[in-house]
Formats: structure tokens, C-alpha cells, sequence
């Protein structure tokens, strides 16, 4: 079964980074990592080096169409079959991973029957990976709609500015009105910071959530950020992998190992 991390916070505090790293780890340690970009702008799958993936809502469009060029005599067989292809399409594999990206809707049409197949599809080849990690910059609503039905894990992401702390407030307030979310395990992972602020602090446990620990800034990230697949560019040894290796050592399918 596939335990799945959310990465959610404010713009800027390190979500695809975080996402990259934890599939990173993943691989280390031979588990099947699935990233899921939900930004329209694609940010996750640009990080990797990815730049022809076709995204879930194109290939909803076009399995709308294709559906309606079927023959009206066409079995729910081989609108299933047509279905699966579709989704074919839009994993992409790589040494160490693979990424769906979810894309932007082109139109408000809705055909709730086939999006439920699409979802149906989907589900099943999340299914297959141990881990898997959602960019969730689009918002908890988007995933929930698209890619996956439960959440084990949502990894609040702050960069020691207050705006992001309210942020991280503020989704905790809203996880449980998720149905995907609800019960879901939340921790808050500063981003960018060598120490965390006394009040910060305080006002986080008092809210009741867990603080997981800090992530250094650190120039291997620059580096790796110049190169076209931050995936792979980032050293083994990158202090902030270091630091996010020994915080999961006890969670979710790395507890495993």
C-alpha cells in the first residue's frame, strides 16, 4: 500500500523542493517513488527535467473526445481499455522516480462518468508505488479532485517568515474539511532557516501541531536549481538531504527500512 506525503504552505517556502528530496530518498532506499505535480505551472515537473509531459487534464480532454468518436455500439471494454492508454500517456518514468502532472483544466465541461474512469485509472497506478508525494501548490481541493483519494501525511511547509506560520495555522484548521485529509498525520518542516523563532514555536504547539524539524539553506540547492533536473544534480551528501534523511527515518514507508 502507498503512503502519501502533501506538501502544502505559502508560495516560496520549498514545497518542490521538499517533494524532490523525499522521492530522492525513496530511491535510496529501493522504494518506488511517484511525484504528483499539481501546480498549473508545472514547477515540480520543470524541477525534474521534464519539459514534454502530457499533463492528466489534457489527457482528459482528449479521452472526452476520443469517447465521443467512439462507434455508439463501443463496449464499456474498450472505453476502459481507451481509458488506460490515456493514463499511460501521462506517467512519466525516470531513473528514480516517476511524475504525474496534473496540468490546468482548458474548459468546464463536465462528464462525470468518464472523469470517474480517468480517476479509477489513476488510482490504480498510484497504487503501485510505495511512496508518494504530492506538490500540492494548486491546493488540497485539486489533488482531491484528480490524482489521489487519501492523504497520510501533510507536511506543512514554513520559511520563518509569520505569513507562512498563519498559513500553516490556517491549513490546519482546514485538513480535517478534507475528506481525503481528515485523521491525516500533520507536521510543520521549516525551510531555509538555521534556527526556529521562540514564539513561532509557541504558537505552533499550542495550535497542536508537530514541528518536524529545520532544513539549513544551503548552496547545494543553488547549484542544483541551475542545473535542468534538480533531481539528480543534487549531491548524495547535500546537507539538507542529510538533515531530511535522519527526520524520516521513523514515518510512513521509511520506517520500514
Amino acid at each position: 500500500m502507498s503512503y502519501t506525503f502533501a506538501c502544502l504552505g505559502k508560495g516560496g517556502t520549498g514545497k518542490t523542493l521538499v517533494s524532490l528530496l523525499l522521492a530522492r530518498l525513496a530511491h535510496e532506499q529501493g522504494l518506488r517513488a511517484l511525484l504528483i505535480d499539481a501546480d498549473p505551472v508545472g514547477g515540480l515537473t520543470l524541477a525534474c527535467g521534464i519539459e514534454d509531459a502530457v499533463s492528466i487534464a489534457e489527457a482528459r480532454e482528449a479521452f472526452v473526445e476520443e469517447v465521443r468518436a467512439l462507434p455508439k455500439d463501443a463496449s464499456a471494454e474498450e472505453t476502459r481499455a481507451l481509458a488506460e492508454w490515456m493514463v499511460s500517456r501521462t506517467l512519466v518514468e525516470r531513473p528514480g522516480f516517476s511524475l504525474f502532472s496534473i496540468g490546468q483544466r482548458s474548459s468546464l465541461r463536465c462528464y462525470c462518468s468518464l472523469n470517474a474512469l480517468m480517476r479509477q485509472m489513476i488510482g490504480v497506478v498510484v497504487q503501485r508505488f510505495e511512496l508518494v508525494v504530492v506538490d500540492a501548490e494548486a491546493g488540497i481541493e485539486q489533488v482531491n479532485r484528480e490524482a489521489v483519494e487519501r492523504i497520510d501525511h501533510a507536511l506543512l511547509l514554513c520559511d520563518g517568515s509569520q505569513r507562512a506560520v498563519q498559513t500553516c495555522l490556517l491549513l490546519r484548521d482546514n485538513i480535517d474539511r478534507v475528506p481525503m485529509m481528515r485523521g491525516c498525520k500533520s507536521s510543520v518542516l521549516f525551510n531555509r532557516v538555521h534556527a526556529i523563532d521562540d514564539s513561532q514555536r509557541q504558537a505552533l504547539n499550542a495550535a497542536g501541531l508537530e514541528l518536524l524539524g529545520l532544513l539549513p539553506a544551503d548552496e547545494a540547492v543553488s547549484r542544483a536549481d541551475k542545473s535542468s533536473d534538480s533531481f539528480s544534480s543534487l549531491s548524495a551528501n547535500a546537507l539538507v538531504l542529510q538533515r531530511l534523511r535522519s527526520m524520516m527515518g521513523g514515518i510512513g514507508p521509511f520506517s520500514r527500512q
